[in-house]
């Protein structure tokens, strides 16, 4: 922590001494540029507003800014999707030559003739800022991040300002990256593993045969006639296809706190965490997501028809029971999912939707703990089953679009 020694320091070593104690322990990107702001003023930098832009890995966003302003008590965060570096809000922005070119960008703003070549600088001098730096701040893995300062104090930055900003970059380049750094370990994760399994690995659970039995609802789905989609349709518009389906079928799954564990080809299992206590409850999620998943496939083929696309036919099966959740694989390469019986029997389930003609299909153990309309679909036999089981399907009024 900041102690009374600092009173003695130059602006920087206060700057400095807190970025490597408090400064380097915050998680959230907001409050460590927040808390920096603060410390700056203190420490005599006289900083009005502040910004900074970190790049990421994510499938929809390239990065995200945070907009620090002295009179603003709210923070703004901006995440600018992939894309962006085509539009005129990056093209016409001093953060193109910073990532592109790795060159800190400075533009004094109070005078006569000042060079307003970059969209933001006549928003600032408004603003009465009277001067504007903007410095990368880069990865060791090339990744280029940025902040930028700017002042409303009568001429601007001073060269001992100036050489402050230039003796903390480092250190707040290191912070911020090791801030991002977490972010993409946290974003990938839950991108190729899911939510809860990314958090449970972040937290230490990568012991291979590490892992709980849980009580769960098991969701297993597959597109039918992939294979003959994929021998009329090119490779692209087989892809499309595939994004198509996932993107409806998981995006009930996710709203209504299902996770889903991993894709299988054309088709992912995906549970809904139970217990005695909230089987009903998550029952109920669970057959709100199916039947909402149903109605959505129904939209999406309807759309598809009206292109001239065939129909992506599909089958869905919904069961309960015990699963051991964790990892399992080979000494270093592992996957974080489920296993059991109860998996087995959803995979099986699924299967026989093609036999019988349906969409989805439910367990007798899922109907039992599930409070929600139901229509009898009789006795079949299962491979590895000693003994037929009954299964139910959803009535057909609910499933129509």
């Amino acid at each position: 922590m900041a102690t009374d020694d600092d009173s003695g320091k130059t602006p920087a070593a206060r700057l400095l001494n807190w970025l490597y104690t408090e400064g380097r322990r915050l998680a959230d990107p907001q409050a460590l540029l927040d808390q920096f702001c603060q410390r700056a003023k203190i420490s005599g930098l006289p900083v009005a507003r502040a910004a900074m832009h970190v790049q990421t890995l994510h499938p929809l966003v390239l990065g995200h800014s945070y907009t620090w302003e002295r009179e603003t008590p709210a923070m703004r965060e901006i995440g600018w999707k992939h894309g962006a570096r085509e539009e005129p809000i990056y093209t016409q922005s001093p953060l193109r030559v910073v990532f592109e070119e790795g060159k800190a960008v400075r533009r004094r703003l109070d005078t006569p003739a000042p060079i307003l070549d970059f969209s933001i600088l006549a928003e600032l001098r408004e603003k009465g800022m009277t001067d504007y730096i903007i410095m990368p701040a880069p990865a060791i893995d090339n990744r280029r991040n940025a902040v930028s300062l700017a002042t409303d104090r009568p001429g601007g930055f001073t060269e001992a300002d100036i050489a402050t900003i230039d003796a903390v970059m480092p250190a707040l380049s290191l912070v911020v990256e090791l801030q991002s750094n977490v972010r993409i370990a946290r974003t990938l994760l839950d991108t190729y593993v899911g939510r809860a399994a990314g958090r449970r690995v972040l937290d230490g659970t990568i012991q291979r045969g590490s892992g709980e039995v849980i009580d769960a609802i098991v969701w297993f789905c597959d597109m039918r006639d992939s294979t003959s989609l994929s021998e009329r349709l090119t490779s692209e518009r087989m892809i499309a296809t595939l994004n198509a389906y996932f993107e409806t079928m998981a995006e009930p799954v996710q709203r209504h706190g299902g996770e889903i564990l991993k894709f299988i080809g054309d088709g992912f299992l995906a549970i809904f965490r139970t217990d005695a206590d909230g089987a009903p409850a998550n029952s109920c999620r669970a057959y709100t997501a199916a039947r909402e998943a149903v109605r959505a496939m129904a939209a999406l083929n309807q759309a598809r028809a009206k292109r001239g696309d065939d129909a992506i036919g599909y089958g869905l099966s919904l069961h309960v029971g015990p699963v051991m959740y964790g990892n399992i694989g080979a000494p270093d390469r592992l996957d974080f999912t489920v296993i059991g019986p109860a998996v087995n029997l959803a995979a099986r389930l699924e299967q026989l939707t093609k036999t019988l003609g349906e969409t989805l299909i439910m367990s007798t153990e899922f109907a039992a703990i599930c409070p929600m309309p139901k229509r009898p679909l009789g006795r079949h036999a299962l491979r590895g089953l000693a003994e037929p089981v009954a299964v139910f399907g959803v009535p057909e009024e609910l499933t129509a679009f």
